[in-house]
């Protein structure tokens, strides 16, 4: 079910014949950061900043294959990600030897025409292909965006709402393709949707786990993050 292809300044990671993660040193598909966020809230509302320090690009790395369903990559000798295979799903852990890092960026291959759904309750959306969608629990503000309403209540009172607002966020997707992806973490963090070829996964941290399945199509898949969740 998983499987490893090196070429020549990098590789590619196949979890049931579809490809997941594809990194090289022109496109890696990790980095590391340290930051500070700030957070202003006002009735509810937040405002989020990220003040970056420090960017880590991670071209270097090396295997260790431990089975036929379990591999560890070292990246820069200091990232350690281990794929393991558990109950049929992919499961990817990270332990990083400088607890300073705090910000994950992780890049997961994907196709162009594929629809994206989930990211818990969303109430302007049902297809997240082409949106950037934090996941962060929040007052519902007034109004969903760019109107007049909206602009004047965060005008007035700085309770505007957007079109992510929401009191039940889940850092959980489905795609068209039925992959799903759940992050395992209490971070900020946000999905990218918005590029062609790759899906971006911002964290505030290091999460816990990442896990993913891939089934025959997205009925099958959701019945998949069901039985998971």
């Amino acid at each position: 079910m998983l499987s490893v292809k090196k070429h020549a300044d990098g590789f590619e990671i196949y979890f049931k014949e579809h490809l997941l993660i594809n990194h090289s040193n022109n496109k890696p598909a990790l980095r590391l950061g340290k930051g500070t966020g700030r957070y202003n809230m006002r009735h509810g509302s937040f405002k989020i900043k990220d003040e970056l320090q420090e960017l880590i690009e991670l071209k270097s790395f090396s295997f260790e294959t431990l089975s036929s369903d379990k591999c560890e990559i070292l990246f820069n000798d200091l990232l350690k990600v281990v794929l393991a295979v558990s109950e049929g799903r992919l499961e990817l852990t990270f332990a990083c030897k400088d607890k300073a890092v705090n910000r994950l960026w992780l890049f997961l291959s994907c196709k162009e025409d594929e629809g994206i759904f989930g990211c818990g309750e969303q109430y302007s959306n049902v297809n997240l292909k082409g949106k950037r969608v934090p996941i962060w629990c929040e007052e519902q503000g007034i109004g969903r965006g760019k109107d007049l309403l909206t602009f004047l209540a965060e005008l007035t009172h700085g309770a505007g709402g957007n079109e992510f607002t929401t009191y039940f966020p889940q850092s959980t997707f489905l795609s068209t393709e039925g992959l799903y992806c759940h992050v395992e973490t209490n971070d900020y963090l946000c999905f990218d949707f918005t590029k062609k070829d790759q899906h971006e996964i911002y964290c505030f941290g290091l999460p816990e786990k990442l896990v993913f399945d891939k089934k025959e199509d997205i009925c099958q898949g959701l019945k998949g993050l069901s039985d998971y969740l």
